[in-house]
């Protein structure tokens, strides 16, 4: 999986030149980009929506379910960030969460190729843990238009949440101390027609990232 790029929301008082924003940046990243389907091939492919066929998934587009579980037990498992956590206890529960041993508050991390309305809902989240100061910063991961193309119908992607970038960047006075938000685009490494679309559901194809 490659990253296309790293949008920049929210950088208050140079948050991205600590030692706290490489660390979570650099585990992220090596998360995503050691993404790899089929498992073992070394590189992340999808089979190609089927021309002029209707979305459905695990017949005619990928699913999803699998590609956000790879990159979510690779945090986990390899980098310790928690699952499921309500940094905010009114909110939902953010997909990843990390705790800075130097005693920062968390970074959120939400994965998003689910409804695009669940992508709002993320924004949302993260920003307003930051507001309420239960959060230093976190991001949004978001499909492609390119990748976009080849999965499930009306998920989260940047092209679509692109147009808000220029409001949610007047949120400039969230917090006294330092924070960070930002969407990280992402894309396959290429198509091939001679694999199976990935499943809708969770069924053992985890696309578990390359552990080192």
């Amino acid at each position: 999986m490659k990253i296309i790029q790293t949008a920049i929301i929210q950088n208050t008082q140079n948050y991205t030149d600590t030692d706290d924003y490489r660390l979570v940046r650099g585990m992220i990243t090596k998360a995503i980009q050691n993404m790899q389907n089929p498992p073992g091939s070394g590189t992340f492919l999808l089979r190609e929506k089927t021309p002029g066929a209707k979305k459905q998934a695990g017949r005619t587009v990928n699913g999803v379910d699998a590609i956000k579980t790879g990159f979510m037990e690779y945090l986990h498992t390899v980098a310790g960030w928690e699952f499921e956590e309500r940094v905010t206890p009114t909110l939902g529960a953010c997909d990843a969460v990390f705790h800075f041993p130097s005693g920062r508050k968390p970074f959120i991390v939400e994965w998003e190729t689910g409804n695009i309305s669940s992508t709002h809902r993320a924004t949302n989240r993260i920003l307003t843990a930051i507001l309420r100061n239960d959060a230093s910063g976190g991001v949004v991961i978001l499909p492609s238009a390119k990748m976009y193309a080849h999965l499930t119908d009306r998920i989260g992607n940047f092209r679509e949440m692109e147009p808000y970038i220029d409001l949610y960047r007047r949120l400039d006075s969230l917090s006294t101390e330092p924070y960070f938000f930002g969407y990280v685009e992402i894309e396959q490494d290429g198509l091939s027609n001679s694999i199976e679309y990935l499943s809708g559901r969770i069924d053992g194809l985890a696309l578990i990232s390359r552990q080192p």
